[in-house]
């Protein structure tokens, strides 16, 4: 039997106020895998991403990456991806303790699924693209092995699809659907 836990606080996900009251949306029966998958390669590529920046600062590194070892291809792509992780990661802030909070919970009771309630604005779209953005550079910069963090596994990357495409539903007026993902890897 799958239960639900429903994250008690709604956050609040956007630019702030653009002139557009919050919208309530539901992410029904998300699973509880692909939340805590979600969340992990983010706290990864954030902690790497800052790592990297802090790097780049460090004398013996740059004098490093100058005496022709390939590192000094990356810094574009790593101050790039950087600044928009900070970015990303601004926006999210206080979208992801409640999520924290609700992966912790929900592990604690065994339960596979969760639902999510949160209060957008217009902002969010802008973020949720800005979030796709950093994970399709951060790909390619993995690929050119510039960063060590790999890409999320494509059923996260489409859940994360499924995600945006949920919140611009319901912004119309669409009833919340439930995750189309199995609670369970199969």
């Amino acid at each position: 039997m799958l239960k639900r836990v429903v994250v008690g606080e709604k956050a609040s996900v956007g630019h702030g106020s653009q002139g557009s009251a919050p919208h309530a949306v539901c992410l029904l029966s998300v699973p509880l895998r692909l939340l805590k998958a979600s969340e992990d390669h983010f706290d990864d590529l954030f902690r790497e991403l800052q790592m990297a920046t802090m790097a780049r600062r460090d004398p013996l590194v740059r004098a490093f990456g100058e005496a022709g070892s390939g590192w000094q291809a990356a810094p574009f792509a790593v101050e790039h991806l950087a600044a928009l992780g900070e970015e990303v990661k601004s926006y999210l802030g206080r979208f992801r303790e409640p999520v924290r909070r609700a992966i912790w919970e929900a592990s604690q009771r065994g339960y596979a699924l969760v639902d999510l309630d949160v209060d957008v604005d217009a902002g969010v779209f802008s973020v949720l693209g800005a979030c796709q953005r950093l994970l399709l550079g951060a790909a390619r910069a993995a690929r050119a092995g510039h960063l060590l963090t790999e890409p999320p596994g494509r059923e996260v990357y489409a859940w994360l699809l499924w995600v945006r495409h949920e919140m611009a539903g319901q912004v119309a007026g669409r009833a919340p659907r439930p995750c189309p993902f199995p609670a369970d890897q199969q």
